[in-house]
């Protein structure tokens, strides 16, 4: 796949009134530029979050937040599928000669398994000039999707029905802000990938969602393993299927 690249001003990463989803959405549009001296683009809300990896319906309200910073400029009604003109600009605050050029490098996410590979080129205040040193030259912007993930979604078993991505992302983060590692995340997720194929379910609608998976009741964590020694044919069976077998061979056998 052809690399895309994004030519965003430097001056965005030390705005301490932007948030991260308005930094990521900023960074998006700065992506359809075509060039240096390309300050206006134009882009529908659908092509936006597709590429940051947003719902369209955050997008209106990311770019007008922008908007009233200084950022964008918008003309058009625009739509999710009607395209608006994006001019990007530098609030008032930040002079054309206060600023300086650095080349940085930003990692993104652009489908479930594949990561392109950005060129930035930025523009600093002074106040972030004197929070670094001139001969340094990288800035990491953080992914939008948290270290691992990628990994998990791709490998997370197919099922019959609903499994919401965005839904997924949101349970999966909030196990890393309660102290769960990347690591033991996707270990659990392959246990219970080991089980859905022992237990022969995987494509049916007996998968868990994976928001759920990786919700608070912390599925994750369970041994998923399958049970030695049973009747054949029950460790193809999903556990509450085979207690019902169970409990009808036991009322059979008791008349």
């Amino acid at each position: 796949m052809e690399k895309q690249f994004a030519m965003v001003p430097l001056a965005a990463f030390s705005d301490r009134r932007l948030t991260y989803r308005q930094l990521v959405v900023f960074g998006v549009i700065c992506s359809f530029r075509q060039g240096s001296s390309d300050l206006s683009v134009c882009a529908g809300r659908d092509e936006i979050a597709e590429r940051c990896g947003l719902h369209p319906s955050v997008i209106s309200s990311a770019t007008t937040d922008l908007e009233g910073y200084g950022w964008l400029q918008k003309s058009g009604r625009g739509g999710r599928a009607i395209k608006t003109v994006y001019r990007i600009t530098i609030p008032e605050t930040v002079t054309e000669s206060d600023t300086v050029a650095h080349t940085a490098t930003v990692s993104e996410p652009v489908t479930v398994t594949e990561t392109v590979s950005k060129t930035v080129v930025e523009y600093a205040t002074p106040l972030y000039r004197t929070e670094k040193s001139t001969d340094i030259s990288a800035i990491k912007v953080a992914s939008v999707d948290p270290a691992g993930f990628g990994e998990c979604w791709s490998c997370y078993p197919k099922r019959d029905g609903g499994n919401n991505r965005s839904e997924a992302l949101k349970a999966y983060r909030a196990r890393l802000n309660a102290g769960a590692l990347p690591a033991d995340l996707l270990a659990g997720l392959k246990r219970y990938v080991a089980y859905c194929q022992a237990k022969n379910i995987v494509g049916t609608a007996f998968v868990k969602q994976a928001k759920s998976f990786f919700g608070p009741d912390d599925h994750w964590r369970e041994a998923w393993g399958v049970s030695l020694g049973m009747p054949a044919g029950e460790a193809a069976m999903p556990d509450f299927m085979v207690a019902a077998l169970r409990t009808n061979m036991e009322a059979t056998h008791a008349d």
